[in-house]
């Protein structure tokens, strides 16, 4: 990785260990690749104090956390929830649509034929 680039962007989700080494998930809030910082929205950690909160950690402490292939409509709902705490516009934008299609999917594969 070079100067000023990060392997990680907002919105991604990531685990890894605080500046007081608690251990967290969640996804990024904002990336500042000059200090090489990264601020994590945390949902998880073995510290509940920091669960909810938004923490700055270094990117050397952290590591990319790919998403589940098939999303569901409980985890969608939950992201969405995480983008409006979060303020994102877009992420929300892009769930929202993702949250529509698993719908139309949804209720094409429930609609049978019944012959009559």
């Amino acid at each position: 990785m070079s100067d000023n680039q990060s392997f990680v962007t907002v919105g991604d989700w990531v685990t890894g260990h605080s500046i007081n080494d608690e251990l967290f998930t969640g996804f990024v809030e904002a990336v500042n690749a000059k200090l090489n910082t990264v601020k994590v929205y945390v949902t998880e950690s073995d510290h509940k104090n920091t669960v909810g909160k938004t923490i700055e950690t270094f990117q050397s402490k952290i590591k990319y956390f790919p998403p589940s292939v098939e999303p569901s409509k409980a985890h969608l709902l939950n992201l969405i929830d995480l983008s409006l705490i979060s303020g994102d516009k877009d992420w929300f934008l892009q769930l929202t649509e993702d949250l529509k299609e698993l719908d139309e999917l949804e209720s094409e594969s429930s609609t049978a034929y019944i012959p009559q």
